[in-house]
């Protein structure tokens, strides 16, 4: 496309990535959306499944098929889900998560089967149809403000802006596009706002459901499908929502396991050490770039991943073809000092290059960053400690008795180590 394409062109720029992205799914055996469909729908009784098909032709086909040429919606497909990282090789040996394949998969398919995820679970709890439809929308459009590489570009934007990617989705859910949109089915914005930002019953059934979407799908690329039902079980303990606002569950287990299989996912593989190391080569290597000139920070919030790592490439290496499909013009080498730095960022490490240290603060490791030389500071990889325990979830257990039990679930399983608790430093020997 141009600088400036018509509504037209990213119509059909958008058709065609959407046709791109379901036969490349088609030939590597994933999982369609309509097969989820008929997984999920196995958790509602007949009513329920009656009800399903009628919205569904009645609705859900045309607002899908509009939903998707939405620009905002259509860049979903060029936000690759597990941090823009591709090569198997890249990822941990020895855990229950090793990358057996290409990531290939996307922010859309995960956005696409939160929206199924949400639409069936209204309908098990028999919500209304508008609430049915804002559910699903909701899915849909909750990661659309999603900078380029998911959290590390999100990092890198938040070191210069104050908006972040939330901020961003609630931005764009005001354009006239998408209140367009909106407006034809009959969906209040704010409505739509409120369960983005997971607040009341609908937010926290979409809290849920966003933590299984992604665990499906990123599951799948480990060829270990840990929802092979794509969520039905978790659907199917639905019980209702409580005058309080509260979610009833008929049995609050298959909920309590997917808070501990997603801790443990959490340290196995997006937090490990291997993730975590090229996930901070690679946020440096951005900062780099922007200190350059050769990236902005709104590129970074509204590009693709494959468009900017092609120009990362093309600024450490002097790679023709990267430069021009990034949109380069020059050839020369800005970061070709950094090829190290670009090696990690797509997991190819060697520790004789580096030494790790810890530190048990942030101003620890500031403080010792002051004393390094700019040019090796420059070249170091920062690794910032995350809490995946803190999660919790509250929901109402219904008793043999009858009567309601609150529960708050978290995890029990997983424990924090030195990896997850202090600031790990990587510095060229």
């Amino acid at each position: 496309m141009g600088e400036n394409p018509t509504p037209d062109q990213i119509r059909a720029f958008n058709d065609e990535m959407l046709a791109e992205a379901d036969n490349f799914l088609r030939e590597r055996g994933i999982v369609s959306i309509g097969e989820r469909r008929a997984s999920l729908v196995k958790a509602l009784d007949g009513e329920q499944k009656g009800r399903m098909d009628k919205l569904q032709k009645e609705v859900f086909n045309n607002l899908e098929e509009e939903i998707v040429r939405l620009p905002p919606v259509g860049r979903l497909n060029e936000l690759l889900q597990l941090n823009g990282k591709f090569d198997p090789s890249a990822f941990p040996e020895g855990t229950d998560f090793q990358m057996v394949r290409p990531a290939f998969h996307t922010r859309f398919q995960h956005s696409e089967l939160l929206a199924e995820l949400a639409k069936v679970a209204a309908i098990k709890l028999g919500l209304s149809e508008k609430e049915i439809i804002t559910m699903a929308c909701a899915g849909w459009l909750h990661d659309i403000g999603h900078s380029a590489f998911s959290h590390s570009g999100e990092i890198v934007v938040l070191e210069t802006e104050k908006d972040d990617h939330e901020k961003r989705t609630i931005d764009l859910l005001k354009k006239p596009e998408i209140q367009d949109f909106l407006r034809k089915f009959k969906v209040d914005i704010q409505d739509v706002i409120d369960i983005v930002n997971e607040e009341g019953p609908l937010g926290t059934l979409q809290s849920v459901f966003d933590t299984l979407s992604y665990i499906v799908v990123d599951s799948e690329m480990f060829e270990k499908k840990l929802y092979p039902d794509s969520g039905a079980k978790l659907i199917g303990v639905l019980g209702s929502i409580s005058p309080d606002g509260q979610i009833v569950l008929q049995d609050v287990e298959p909920w309590q396991q997917l808070i501990e299989t997603r801790a443990k996912m959490m340290k196995e593989y997006y937090y490990h050490p291997v993730s975590a190391r090229s996930s901070g080569a690679l946020e440096q290597l951005l900062r780099l770039a922007i200190k350059g000139g050769y990236l902005t920070v709104d590129e970074l919030k509204n590009s693709g991943d494959d468009r900017i790592r092609l120009r990362i490439q093309s600024l450490v290496r002097e790679d023709r073809g990267a430069a021009l499909l990034s949109g380069r013009q020059e050839l020369a080498p800005y970061l070709s000092d950094y090829v190290d730095l670009f090696d990690v960022s797509l997991g190819f490490y060697d520790q004789r290059k580096w030494q790790q240290l810890k530190f048990s603060s942030k101003s620890e490791l500031d403080n010792f960053l002051m004393t390094l030389e700019k040019e090796v500071s420059e070249k170091a990889i920062k690794v910032s400690p995350y809490d995946f325990t803190k999660k919790k979830i509250t929901v109402t257990r219904k008793q043999q008795d009858g009567n309601l039990e609150e529960v708050k679930l978290k995890s029990k399983n997983t424990e924090l180590d030195e990896d997850n608790t202090k600031f790990t430093l990587y510095i060229p020997q």
